[in-house]
């Protein structure tokens, strides 16, 4: 189980239109959206959304430092402490597999023993694909808890829990075994919104 120091909760967040990541190299390579991509076992989105704004849904390929989506410092003090995995690759099928296609970079951390993980994908998408993400979103999970963020959701896919966080024209998906509850998955992607922040100035 992964926990996140209180401490590290204590500077507020501000909501914002767009995520500025000042050291994020963004390649505006625009691909096509097929759907809004859901992990394995979770429900289709059955109910209809709400009218999309007109044009393609669209993303471009996002190319940025795991440092500058989680701090070093922050990732060591979690407990267990976690470190950067260079190798890491989100499962095949997987709701991170998906959006590493659309062109979202995804970072995983662990422990030395690798009995714990987090993953974070975070996509730069139009307003029509940001829209049909958080439709499908809001459709196989439960609302969380913003953090700052517009709109934040939750759901478990296996015994892994997972959290899609929507701001401005960034989809960010953040998933561990030690999400147990909405609350638990924000009190990190608190953290790692935090840090996000701060590289943008």
């Amino acid at each position: 189980m992964i926990t996140v120091r209180r401490a590290m909760l204590g500077t507020t967040l501000m909501v914002v239109a767009a995520l500025a990541l000042s050291g994020c190299r963004l390649i505006v390579k625009t691909v096509p959206l097929g759907d809004a991509g859901r992990p394995l076992g979770s429900p289709a989105a059955s109910p209809t959304p709400a009218p999309s704004p007109s044009g393609k849904p669209t993303y471009g390929k996002v190319v940025m430092n795991c440092d500058l989506i989680l701090s070093t410092a922050h990732a060591a003090e979690l407990t267990p402490s976690l470190t950067p995995d260079p190798s890491y690759q989100p499962k095949a099928g997987s709701l991170g597999a998906d959006m590493q296609a659309k062109g979202a970079h995804v970072c995983g951390w662990a422990n030395k023993a690798k009995s714990a993980s987090i993953e974070v994908a975070l996509a730069l998408g139009s307003p029509a694909a940001i829209t049909l993400a958080e439709a499908a979103a809001a459709a196989s999970g439960v609302t969380a808890p913003p953090a700052g963020a517009q709109a934040a959701y939750f759901t478990r896919v296996g015994k892994v829990g997972q959290a899609e966080i929507f701001l401005g024209s960034y989809w960010i998906e953040t998933s561990s075994t030690s999400f147990d509850t909405a609350v638990t998955a924000s009190d990190f992607y608190s953290v790692m919104l935090q840090d996000l922040r701060s590289a943008g100035g």
